[in-house]
């Protein structure tokens, strides 16, 4: 725990907790809200053992591909998948007025939510060992699930405290803030190497003219 907050002094960490909240908060809107107010309310109970399958299915799939999808396209456009289904699904439920005879909806929310949340599950588990290196698996895995695990109580609070509105505001912010957070390690990290790359060329053209002369 001690080593947890320790951690905190490093901004590019910070700047990932939001998205790591947010990935706990959307496991728990699903588990305690979408369930209840969305396919409880909608198809009835005996509907949600099905639906939860339908999303349970889409994020083993995801997960699986993901991993090798990074290594063909880089960790940016699957954050971005993640991030466009997530506002879409989000959206989606606070516009959509609940109708039973909309079946079908609601097995594609579930559904495309499932991918969103194979993203979140296997990108920013490994975007932390990234971020704290790899000789520190540990403490990597302890931030994350520290994080998520704020993240759970946080949703499951929330499902008790306010209305299903306010909840999906707070997600689309939230995760608007984490993608945000993000972008900025990702901005830092091509900004760094640029100029580490710059300060490598013009060293050695000098190496080359101390040489020459």
């Amino acid at each position: 725990m001690k080593q947890t907050w320790k951690n905190c002094r490093n901004p590019k960490i910070m700047l990932l907790v939001p998205l790591t909240v947010f990935n706990g908060v959307e496991q728990a809107f699903v588990i305690g809200i979408f369930t209840k107010s969305f396919v409880a309310c909608g198809l009835g109970v005996s509907q949600i053992g099905f639906v939860c399958t339908a999303f349970g299915i889409s994020d083993a799939i995801c997960s699986l591909v993901f991993g090798p999808l990074i290594k063909l396209f880089g960790r940016m456009p699957l954050f971005v998948f993640g991030a466009v289904n997530n506002m879409l699904m989000i959206v989606t439920l606070m516009i959509w007025p609940l109708n039973p005879a909309d079946k079908a909806i609601l097995y594609v929310a579930a559904t495309v939510w499932g991918m969103a949340d194979g993203v979140w599950n296997t990108q920013i588990n490994g975007f932390w060992v990234a971020l704290v290196g790899r000789q520190s698996l540990d403490l990597a895995f302890t931030n994350y699930r520290f994080w998520e695990s704020i993240g759970l109580a946080a949703g499951f609070a929330m499902s008790r405290l306010f209305s299903v509105e306010a909840v999906l505001l707070i997600l689309f912010c939230l995760l608007l803030l984490g993608m945000v957070g993000y972008c900025a390690i990702e901005a830092y990290d091509d900004v760094s190497v640029g100029l580490h790359s710059f300060s490598t060329s013009h060293t050695s053209s000098f190496l080359s003219l101390d040489e020459l002369c």
